[in-house]
């Protein structure tokens, strides 16, 4: 993913600046991407939903409608980035690497992968706040794609391939949290008539979260 490239290469070269307007002009993609990706996800964990037919019914519109508008501007945001974005992008990639052993470029990799789950096992105190979670599943996600990455290249020790293994079962869950909590927190923008739809699926937040910090206790723990 060309996200974990941009932090891995920001954590072994600081000092190293990206291309301003190549990685402004990325990260609108990125945004825009999610923006249309949101309300097509948010639909399916409607439908896992029986009942409150009124209430899903208005907010199947509501989705429908973010998500045209969402797909219109991702096609304002495609025409933006360009070839030529891409090319300075990996001459930035390029140019932190050079001079950099194989070896070197694993243990700089390492260090970032350890520094994540560090990051997210410091956060595990507060898990039952959902702000806290959400930096947990970014820091993990973040730690999982760069492993995924050394995996590829054949770099990983032992233990490296095993927290991959359970980094890797974890994003099911996290993913299945936070789609929930996104229509949670939509569903609470949309008035009283989608009230007790968003009771609904309140409780089943709660019990994806219970489930979630058991396993993350679980792994993180290690």
């Amino acid at each position: 993913k060309v996200r974990t490239l941009l932090r891995l290469a920001g954590a072994m070269d600081p000092a190293a600046t990206p291309p301003k307007g190549p990685t402004m002009r990325l990260m609108a993609l990125f945004k825009a991407a999610g923006a249309q990706r949101e309300p097509e996800v948010s639909a399916q964990v409607l439908g896992s939903f029986t009942g409150h037919d009124l209430a899903r019914t208005a907010y199947q519109a509501h989705l429908d409608a973010r998500s045209k508008k969402a797909a219109k501007e991702l096609g304002k945001v495609l025409k933006g980035f360009g070839k030529r974005d891409a090319r300075r992008l990996l001459t930035h990639f390029t140019t932190i690497s050079q001079g950099l052993t194989r070896s070197q470029e694993r243990k700089a990799a390492s260090r970032y992968i350890k520094a994540e789950v560090a990051a997210a096992r410091s956060m595990m105190d507060a898990s039952d706040r959902d702000d806290a979670l959400h930096e947990v599943r970014k820091h993990l996600k973040n730690a999982w794609h760069t492993l995924r990455l050394l995996d590829r290249s054949g770099a990983l020790k032992e233990a490296q391939q095993h927290m991959l293994e359970r980094l890797g079962g974890l994003q099911e869950a996290l993913g299945d949290w936070h789609d929930l909590f996104v229509v949670w927190a939509d569903l609470g923008t949309r008035g009283s008539t989608v009230a007790q739809l968003r009771n609904a699926v309140e409780d089943r937040l709660q019990e994806r979260r219970r489930q979630l910090v058991g396993r993350l206790r679980e792994v993180l723990g290690e």
